[in-house]
């Protein structure tokens, strides 16, 4: 038997001499950059920036300075475990950024050393221009606009004014973040235009991270704060002739109120054993501990009507049919009318609604429960004649919008007593 050895070649004539890092002043925000110099005079470079914890991440570096020394800094995936290794305790966060900014740094100096961009190391290049977006746009200028020598961000026209700097100089995409100006539509406007970050610390009564929250300098009620926002981007729209795409950073200044749908799609029942119980509110609870702000089961039916949506700012489906509840709901019959025009004309579009038996037992909660049927007669008979009359005018209202076809679904039929048939 015959052993294979193969040689896996370093650099034996080439190790990492010094380590030095960088806090660089960018106007508003420190960047930070890692040194590595080799022995042989090739110097690599990378980048691993907080703006928050600058000096962290470069005692970090320090740290890792004597697993790296004197070592081969073409071995880069050996380098990269013992880093890691030597900080599993300390995982994510600031140890990886400090982490990532040695890797980036030992790339170039292998890029150097064979003579060809990283990017071939990598199995060469996917394209020859890269899209790039306006990052911060208006951001640093509401904050910093001396240091960058432009204008302020003082009014509504001033915001106007960057959609339009911006498309003209020729980007097609830009982020922005919450900018409050002393003109934005609040009922107590601030005196000086600042950049809403209550997440990265405002102070007492931010942390809950709401819509209704106080920082340093005001308190937002939930509808005002949203007008600002509207306002801000409707403003970069105007300037920019809807001919930019835009993004908005929240930035950790809120938690989103979730909403969770159950996977009966009718989990307000009396059933006390479904999936609701067993699978979907343990999770919640779960949640709630973590401290998001969440809650649930509700029914698909209802949670997208206009008054129920509007107390939350997420709503997760678990399922198929509740993807197509709130196309239903947010564009009412519209959404027959889009569908038909999408089919094909040889393609039947067929509607259903809930016959009024068994909509009346899911509203009374009775399905599955013979005798609670049997004693509320008087007040399903009832019901049925109010459904009845609404859901006449559905069936057509769904015929003129485009349906081929509805059926009526009436999924509790037989629970309909043989007394009740007969009337």
């Amino acid at each position: 038997m015959s052993i294979l050895h193969i040689s896996l070649r370093g650099s034996k004539d080439m190790k990492i001499e010094s380590i030095n890092t960088y806090v660089v002043d960018a106007g508003w925000r420190p960047w930070q950059f890692t040194e590595i110099k080799t022995d042989s005079g090739i110097t690599g470079y990378g980048e691993m920036s907080d703006g928050r914890n600058p000096w962290g991440i470069v005692g970090t570096v320090e740290d890792f300075k004597p697993l790296l020394i004197g070592k081969d800094p073409l071995n880069i995936q050996a380098l990269f475990w013992d880093l890691q290794r030597m900080a599993i305790q300390s995982k994510g966060g600031i140890a990886s950024k400090a982490v990532a900014g040695i890797e980036l740094a030992l790339w170039d100096i292998k890029g150097k050393h064979h003579g060809v961009p990283v990017y071939d190391l990598f199995g060469g290049k996917l394209r020859d221009k890269q899209k790039i977006y306006w990052s911060h746009c208006g951001t640093s200028r509401a904050r910093d606009y001396e240091i960058l020598g432009v204008d302020p961000l003082n009014s509504r026209q001033d915001v106007i004014n960057l959609g339009k700097e911006v498309a003209d100089k020729g980007y097609t995409s830009l982020k922005t973040n919450i900018i409050v100006r002393p003109d934005s539509p609040l009922s107590h406007p601030p005196k000086e235009t600042y950049v809403f970050f209550g997440g990265f610390g405002g102070g007492a009564g931010s942390t809950d991270q709401g819509l209704e929250y106080t920082t340093d300098k005001q308190t937002f009620i939930n509808y005002e704060l949203l007008d600002v926002i509207e306002d801000h981007i409707s403003a970069l729209q105007e300037g920019s002739q809807g001919k930019v795409t835009i993004g908005l950073d929240l930035n950790f200044n809120f938690k989103p109120q979730i909403a969770v749908l159950g996977l009966n799609p009718h989990c307000e029942s009396v059933d006390k054993f479904n999936e609701d119980e067993k699978v979907i509110k343990p999770v919640i609870n779960y949640l709630k501990k973590l401290d998001y702000l969440i809650s649930g089961p509700y029914p698909a039916d209802t949670i997208f009507l206009r008054e129920n949506r509007k107390k939350f700012d997420v709503i997760l489906g678990m399922y198929h049919d509740q993807v197509l509840t709130p196309i239903k709901t947010l564009f009412d019959y519209d959404a027959i009318n889009i569908t038909r025009e999408k089919l094909h004309h040889d393609k039947s579009l067929i509607c259903f609604i809930g016959a009024p038996w068994t909509l009346s037992l899911y509203m009374l909660n009775l399905k599955n429960n013979t005798e609670e049927i049997i004693k509320n007669s008087r007040k399903i008979k009832q019901l049925i004649t109010h459904l009845e009359t609404y859901l006449k005018k559905h069936i057509l209202k769904q015929y003129n919008s485009g349906a081929n076809c509805v059926q009526i679904f009436d999924s509790w039929a037989g629970l309909l007593p043989e007394k009740l048939i007969e009337e």
